[in-house]
């Protein structure tokens, strides 16, 4: 764009992301939207089609938003899993029938083969497999597997530092939030718990600390084990 066209219109890129004229901003990314909005000392009128969000600049106001910023209008997020109604500084969402709910989280008993579970109370504590688990310190509280395995992270400086790891398995079940009855649709992530016997990281030692805990995703032909040693060459802890 040529010194003369960046004049008349104004056009600038704020970020990667987002570019800015003299009548307004546009971004991209997924979702739809409608609005009137306030925000500091103007109006806007936000349109968002698809893929092209555009903040469109009206006219000052003399009233500053009671909030950061109010709206009246409609915005749908990517996905779409709920509608986000807005009324001044009043806002409320309409979760859609497809919208994913938490329905259990599992820990893998001792044996090592069956699973504790911890049900949504929207399940009405039906049995899966065993009698439901309806809260979380139940869950944690009861013997469940783990497993001990050395931990070796080496720092930017060269340090090495030597940890036992001590793991654990939990599985957690989202469904549809209208169909949570049935066991289709459903998604199923699996992962493994770590907790260290000693801070791992570069923050390690200062007054943030660094890492004692974390989780790991399982993936479905990998072992226990194996997800720790696939964490411990992949991850990078601050």
């Amino acid at each position: 764009m040529n010194a003369l066209a960046k004049k008349l219109t104004g056009f600038r890129f704020a970020d990667s992301r987002i570019a800015q004229f003299k009548w307004g901003e546009v971004s991209f990314g997924w979702g739809f939207a409608l609005a009137l909005c306030k925000f500091e000392e103007h109006w806007y009128l936000h349109i968002h089609l698809i893929y092209i969000n555009i903040f469109i600049t009206l006219w000052r106001t003399r009233v500053e938003p009671e909030e950061m910023m109010e709206s009246w209008g409609f915005s749908v997020p990517f996905g779409p899993s709920d509608v986000h109604f807005n009324w001044g500084n009043a806002s409320k969402i309409v979760h859609m029938p497809w919208a994913w709910e938490w329905h259990r989280t599992s820990t893998l008993a001792p044996d090592g083969k069956s699973w504790i579970h911890e049900l949504a109370p929207h399940t009405g504590r039906e049995k899966i497999g065993q009698p439901a688990l309806v809260d979380w310190f139940s869950r944690c509280d009861l013997p469940h597997w783990t497993y001990e395995a050395p931990y070796r992270y080496v720092l930017k400086s060269g340090e090495v530092q030597e940890r036992k790891a001590t793991i654990s398995v939990e599985e957690r079940e989202w469904r549809w939030r209208w169909f949570s009855g049935l066991a289709w649709p459903r998604k199923v992530q699996r992962t493994i718990s770590i907790e260290f016997d000693g801070e791992v990281g570069e923050r390690s030692g200062s007054w943030k600390g660094g890492c004692t805990g974390c989780g790991y995703e399982l993936r479905p032909t990998e072992s226990p084990l194996d997800c720790l040693r696939r964490m411990e060459a992949e991850r990078k802890f601050n």
